[in-house]
């Protein structure tokens, strides 16, 4: 009946890998998986933002750069099939991280 569901584990299977390795400053996980065309927009923890696949995954790679070493732990809370946007899925989540900045 849901399709999608397999295709969305090994998403989720591929995003904790993305962002375990992003906690440890590495990109190329979260390459593997970010939009390479736009739209896409990119909302900071401090409330900035920035649009545009090329700039947000830039920011990726800046912000990844902050990070010596961590860990990080992502929990689906809900999920549901929706025709939102182009995404067939819309999940609610948690993610939690303990990271060592990169000394200056």
């Amino acid at each position: 009946m849901n399709n999608d569901i397999p295709a969305f584990d090994q998403f989720m299977k591929d995003r904790e890998l993305a962002a375990q390795a992003f906690v440890n400053g590495a990109t190329g996980p979260l390459r593997d998986i970010a939009t390479e065309t736009s739209p896409a927009t990119f909302f900071g923890p401090d409330g900035d933002y920035v649009d545009g696949a090329d700039r947000v995954f830039s920011r990726y790679e800046r912000d990844a750069g902050l990070f010596e070493s961590g860990t990080t732990d992502f929990e689906i809370l809900q999920a549901r099939r929706v025709v939102i946007w182009r995404s067939g899925l819309v999940f609610n989540a948690q993610r939690f991280a303990s990271v060592r900045p990169r000394k200056k």
